[in-house]
């Protein structure tokens, strides 16, 4: 039984009142863009008393330590999903765990899963489990960060010339989604003070 099975589970945004969401997290609207999603994304992560961090962990723990491998989440104005290689060998074990966790919050309407056959077509097992970490594009190409074009207002921001690792990835990002358009918008952009 090696490998790990694919597994995703599903969240109404109810349950940040179970697990601290933090004011970025109530903030968030469908019409925020790529950047001030990904920000707020970052401002969760590193919260730790935010709600996405605790809710992880929380699963974490239930899967215990080794026994998993975390992809990503996903989320909406409605609801998000967060995903997880789980262990083959421990799987069912480990589901059942966390399904009695479910019912024992009271969760069962604000968290959904469904438990696979770990011998079953539906159940996506990797035998060999490999990450291939780095940014990936939509269509799931490498993001070549070192070749991006810098369109003139970045030249004159603020976080053009930081040397925080943060600004730098959330620039490239937003470079690398307009790389063909003609207008070069951002929305975090700080006019350098001369």
């Amino acid at each position: 039984m090696k490998g790990y099975i694919y597994q995703s589970f599903w969240f109404k945004n109810e349950i940040k009142k179970h697990f601290y969401a933090g004011s970025k997290f109530e903030n968030h609207k469908a019409e925020d863009s790529i950047i001030e999603s990904f920000q707020l994304a970052r401002d969760m992560g590193t919260d730790k008393e935010s709600f996405m961090p605790g809710l992880v962990k929380k699963i974490e723990w239930l899967l215990g330590e080794g026994n998993f491998i975390y992809d990503y989440w996903e989320f909406g104005d409605e609801d998000f999903s967060i995903y997880w290689h789980i262990k083959k060998e421990v799987y069912l074990e480990k589901m059942k765990l966390i399904e009695e966790w479910v019912k024992y919050e009271g969760f069962q309407d604000i968290c959904l899963f469904v438990i696979l056959d770990p011998d079953s077509d539906e159940a996506q097992v990797n035998e060999e489990y490999s990450f291939k970490s780095g940014i990936f594009n939509d269509d799931g190409s490498p993001m070549d960060l070192s070749n991006l074009p810098i369109p003139e207002l970045c030249k004159s921001c603020k976080k053009y010339q930081s040397d925080f690792w943060e600004d730098d990835l959330l620039c490239s990002l937003n470079r690398n989604d307009q790389r063909d358009d003609q207008d070069f918008e951002c929305g975090a952009y700080e006019q350098i003070n001369l």
